[in-house]
């Protein structure tokens, strides 16, 4: 079984599901585009023009990547889709199609997310939509959800989800059935480092990819706040590289995710495999569907400050919140567990 991941490293899910697949013995390829804030290691990168360079150069690279992707299509069995179509007016899409390649898609946000759903139940991201801080406006809309959703539909894609939050915004005209994955982690490359009961000054730490739709201004207002209050020091991890970004999670003793979206994603999932406890704004239609067993603490923009409060008061708690984390990345996000999964998806199409 030959398997080939296209087009887009999201959050180094591509890597490390290649990486997954290749440990349990199948030829797994990916081949995706530059990326400074994505680990690829074991990816193959596609040519890559610059805006600047001339109209020659751009179509040539072009023509490049084409060639590249579309002679990995005629030598995959199997086809698996991150975030969109590889090529303009998917035409790789349609070649595996015609080639008769099995096909799979998966979703990851802002790919498919419908801003009209995140306002019916999301008071915070229609907060942040219309003041325009939110980064994705120009992208993110329902037509654009219903073309991409429509190109793999119309293909023959079959549909792996992988979060509650990703499932609302599927059309189930398009997809009327799906099978369940979820965001994964190599484990063996996170070592936990789960906070200690006693720890007298711990280290908040905020990772923000889009300030605006991690609510960044929130977590900054309440960490000023608190400094009069409690004795913590405090990192904003921004434009820093994967290793360096990895690092402050892992020294860290409470991690803070995002306000906005109304659920956790990658960075809280590493948060997680480390053993930190993590705070993340769950909305309610999505909160009812985990066990209680779930362990990210829930705040939004008007609780972060009491939560965060709470939290750096209570040692024990931190100890706790973490080992449920870590039990918890174990359980629902092992990288092996859920690759193993989607292998079987791969062999029953």
């Amino acid at each position: 079984m030959k398997v080939l991941h296209l087009p887009a490293n999201i959050a180094s899910q591509m890597r490390v599901t290649v990486a997954a697949l290749r440990e349990m013995g199948i030829d797994a390829r990916g081949l995706t585009g530059r990326s400074p804030v994505q680990n690829p290691d074991g990816l193959e990168i596609l040519p890559y023009a610059s805006p600047h360079d001339s109209f020659l150069k751009r179509k040539s690279t072009a023509l490049r990547r084409a060639a590249l992707i579309m002679e990995a299509i005629a030598r995959a069995d199997i086809v698996h889709w991150h975030y969109s179509a590889a090529l303009p007016f998917a035409a790789d899409l349609r070649a595996a199609r015609l080639l008769g390649r099995k096909r799979f898609v998966e979703f990851w946000g802002s790919d498919i997310r419908v801003p009209e759903i995140e306002f019916a139940d999301n008071p915070y991201f229609v907060r942040a939509w219309e003041s325009g801080e939110y980064e994705c406006r120009e992208s993110e809309s329902r037509e654009n959800s219903v073309r991409t959703q429509r190109q793999f539909s119309e293909n023959g894609a079959h549909l792996l989800v992988t979060s509650h939050g990703a499932d609302q915004y599927i059309f189930r005209k398009l997809f009327p059935q799906s099978q369940w994955t979820a965001q994964r982690v190599c484990l063996a490359e996170y070592e936990p480092a789960i906070p200690g009961a006693a720890t007298a000054r711990p280290l908040v730490v905020h990772a923000p990819s889009a300030p605006g739709a991690k609510g960044t201004k929130f977590i900054l207002a309440a960490v000023e706040k608190l400094r009069a209050e409690c004795d913590f020091d405090f990192q904003l991890v921004h434009g820093m590289t994967p290793p360096e970004a990895k690092q402050w999670m892992s020294r860290c003793d409470i991690f803070v995710d995002q306000l906005i979206a109304g659920e956790y994603g990658v960075a809280a999932v590493e948060a997680m495999a480390l053993g930190k406890p993590v705070i993340c704004y769950i909305k309610p239609s999505l909160a009812l569907r985990f066990p209680g067993d779930f362990p990210v603490i829930n705040a939004n923009p008007d609780t972060v400050e009491s939560v965060l409060r709470d939290l750096l008061q209570d040692g024990p708690r931190r100890h706790a919140a973490g080992t449920a984390s870590r039990a918890w990345a174990e359980e629902h996000h092992d990288a092996r567990k859920v690759v193993a999964r989607i292998a079987e998806y791969y062999q029953a199409a």
